[in-house]
């Protein structure tokens, strides 16, 4: 699932900009809790 990823944001984004909507943003923060959490699942497996 993790290849879809880029292209599922990709169509999200081109969605809301269709509907008149924000664009999406992450924040540092929560960007560098998720690659955290990656790195953590990484080591153990």
């Amino acid at each position: 699932m993790s290849a879809y990823t880029s292209l599922v944001t990709a169509y999200k984004q081109s969605e809301r900009k269709k509907n008149s909507l924000s664009e999406f943003r992450r924040s540092a923060r929560l960007a560098d809790a998720n690659a955290m959490v990656d790195e953590d699942t990484l080591l153990m497996a």
